[in-house]
């Protein structure tokens, strides 16, 4: 979405109070920032996480789950998760969640834990504020400017880990930003080939809701006696329910779409045409529990910028909008819907893809799809993409320390989907399922305690010091003899 200037504003200089000074600011307490800002606080250095919310956890958190489990792909590291995210999901089932920690029931407990462990090992907080610049010493991070009730003020730090999911505070402090991959970029060619023509190159992202007075049953039933539909409302299905990652509910379902298609107006597939975006309602409703149904309520892909606030507005209306719509044209139409309303929808989109930085070395699918070994190995990464790349390494991958880092910037680390990899939608190398993130974020937190304990910067940072820390906490970093050739046996 293209930003159109109406002239500029100079802004008075003045003078910002200093709300705190700490060792290390983390900005964003997603699931990634949470496990950041508790590794760090940990090793007890002076840590503060800074979130534009009330509640912690991100799309695990207050976001709800927007797909899949919290855990559900915790094979990508190995035998188990390593220490932090480990013990956070032990203390999760312990509590007994509704539905354990696989769906929506996982929210608020992520959100308690949160609030717990932050206070239990010292992690500072400051909540509902937005991160603004950050402070700059010439090419190193020296702090963070934030947004809240109190006014502008400035937060001291040392280090500062970026997890705002965007790279916003990285591309605020100078750094590259890899907005769009081409379809001659090295990296995305064979994962461009097994795309759609249609949607080639896209980004995704979708709201959570949750339905009540719902009847799963009734309508399960309904899908199962109704699969078959008439040659002409079949046609009229292949004609207007496409676009990018269209996945509207089933064949059941088709003869009501076109009747609200053509009497009610309601576009169960809805076109933007400035920016290019395709807006459609998911067939992922399920049961909740008693009398409650939910899942991904719309979901948008195409042309997103994830990093523009006008894009952003424009898919936030959107979206709610077209929830609101597909409940109510449930209700109208399909059976075990007709006394449900619309009784949770999240506070924000879960995106897919988005701007990442240009790190000192940015991950590609083919160092994933080789099981490339690189000597500043945070933990490997077992995920394994065939359908993309035919070839696919069985023995996983190394993630590297420099994808956390800038290019050419210091004291900054970046988290979450800003990270150095190659993506679009779906990243090819498998670096965004949650439990890989949130290692990424432990990880995180540990270097910059590090670079507090050795006074030193994240540049500089030995990084075998680093790992024999990452292995004491559990990380799978290789084999005994990949341990011996990086010196840490």
């Amino acid at each position: 979405m293209k930003r159109e200037s109406r002239g500029y504003v100079t802004e008075p200089s003045k003078t910002i109070p200093v709300a705190q000074d700490v060792d290390v600011a983390v900005i964003g307490g997603g699931c990634a920032g949470i496990f950041a800002g508790l590794a760090a606080a940990r090793m007890g250095v002076d840590t503060v996480l800074i979130d534009r919310f009330g509640s912690l956890g991100g799309n695990i958190g207050p976001g709800y789950l927007i797909g899949g489990g919290a855990t559900a792909e915790k094979f990508v590291l190995g035998s188990r998760m390593p220490g932090i995210p480990e013990e956070f999901f032990r203390r999760a089932e312990e509590i007994g969640s509704v539905q354990g920690v696989k769906y929506s029931g996982i929210s608020n407990t992520v959100s308690y834990l949160s609030f717990k462990m932050a206070e239990e090992s010292g992690l500072k907080l400051i909540l509902s504020a937005y991160a603004a610049d950050p402070i700059m010493e010439g090419r190193k991070a020296a702090g963070i400017y934030i947004e809240g009730k109190s006014g502008r003020t400035a937060i001291k730090a040392k280090v500062l880990i970026d997890a705002t999911g965007d790279a916003s505070i990285a591309k605020r402090a100078g750094a590259g930003i890899i907005n769009n991959v081409s379809r001659d970029y090295t990296s995305y060619g064979s994962l461009l080939e097994n795309f759609k023509d249609d949607f080639d190159q896209y980004n995704e992202c979708g709201l959570f809701m949750l339905i009540g007075n719902a009847d799963s049953e009734r309508y399960n039933r309904f899908l199962t006696e109704n699969s078959d539909i008439s040659d002409e409302d079949r046609a009229w299905a292949e004609e207007n329910l496409k676009g990018p990652k269209v996945d509207v509910f089933s064949d059941a379902v088709i003869p009501f779409m076109r009747k609200a298609w053509n009497e009610d107006g309601f576009r169960i597939v809805k076109k933007l045409r400035d920016p290019d975006i395709t807006i459609s309602s998911n067939r992922k409703i399920g049961s909740y529990g008693r009398n409650i149904m939910g899942g991904r309520a719309a979901i948008a892909a195409g042309e997103i910028d994830t990093g523009d606030t006008g894009c952003i507005s424009l898919l936030e209306r959107e979206l709610r909008i077209h929830a609101f719509e597909t409940v109510q044209f449930l209700k109208k139409y399909v059976p075990g819907f007709e006394d449900a309303y619309l009784m949770f929808i999240s506070p924000f989109m879960g995106a897919r893809g988005g701007p990442c930085i240009e790190a000192e070395h940015v991950l590609t699918v083919e160092d994933a799809a080789g099981g490339r070994r690189f000597n500043d190995v945070l933990f490997k990464n077992y995920k394994r993409r065939e359908n993309i790349w035919p070839d696919w390494s069985g023995s996983g991958y190394d993630v590297p320390y420099r994808m956390m880092i800038p290019r050419g910037i210091d004291n900054l680390l970046v988290i979450g989907r800003g990270a150095g990899y190659i993506r679009r939608g779906h990243d090819g190398a498998g670096m965004r399922t949650r439990p890989v993130q949130y290692a990424l974020g432990q990880a995180a937190g540990t270097a910059a305690a590090l670079c507090i304990r050795e006074n030193t910067t994240v540049m500089g940072l030995d990084v075998k010091k680093l790992q024999k820390e990452l292995l004491g906490e559990g990380f799978d970093i290789g084999d005994e003899n990949r341990l011996r050739e990086l010196g840490l046996r």
